[in-house]
């Protein structure tokens, strides 16, 4: 394959099968590639064959680079995906069944499914209306189609309407069936309203 190379003497590109294929593709594109082929008499029709191999490998490799590229998201602040009961939103009477909140989001996948979220805060609520569960970290990644969140960073969560409050470092949460995993430096206080209610 051929290898296009930058003569210095004449600024023309010369072909030499010495060399792997190599080619840029910010270079290339947008300049016309010329062939020299000295002390051969019958080179013209193996450069032009070179030649057409080089474009059409150029052509190749910029559809692959345009179809590669994403469109950029830009940063939405003041960020809420909310969760229902029931009918959803279109209920007449729609009743929260969780929401997610993000000072700042920032989607990390072409998709759009992950996202990075600054100053997380997740509530809960039970069918009628009190709050169940309120989650808060200062970053996190949200999977927005599997309804969780996960960071290494610190979390704490206030849990049973305010009786139990647990905090640590790096913490996994699924939102939906309110499943909370704290992995390290774990503390939690419960108050003594709650060890009444437990108890038979």
């Amino acid at each position: 394959m051929p290898w296009l190379e930058q003569d210095s003497r004449s600024g023309r590109s010369r072909a030499d099968v010495a060399q792997p294929y190599q080619i840029s593709l910010g270079e290339a594109v947008g300049k016309r590639p010329v062939f020299e082929c000295p002390g051969s008499a019958g080179c013209g029709q193996a450069a032009r064959l070179r030649a057409v191999s080089v474009l059409g490998a150029l052509a190749l490799a910029v559809v692959f680079w345009a179809g590669a590229q994403v469109t950029p998201v830009k940063r939405v602040r003041d960020f809420r995906m909310p969760e229902f009961y029931g009918g959803g939103a279109a209920d007449p009477n729609p009743r929260l069944k969780s929401l997610v909140v993000g000072a700042e989001a920032q989607p990390v996948d072409a998709q759009g499914r992950l996202i990075a979220l600054s100053k997380m805060q997740v509530e809960s609520y039970l069918p009628d209306g009190r709050t169940n569960l309120v989650a808060r970290a200062p970053t996190c990644l949200l999977d927005a189609l599997g309804r969780t969140v996960s960071s290494t960073g610190r979390v704490e969560a206030t849990l049973a309407q305010g009786q139990l409050f647990i905090e640590g470092q790096g913490f996994y949460l699924q939102i939906t069936n309110l499943h909370l995993i704290i992995s390290n430096q774990v503390r939690t206080v419960i108050r003594p309203e709650l060890w009444q209610r437990a108890a038979p």
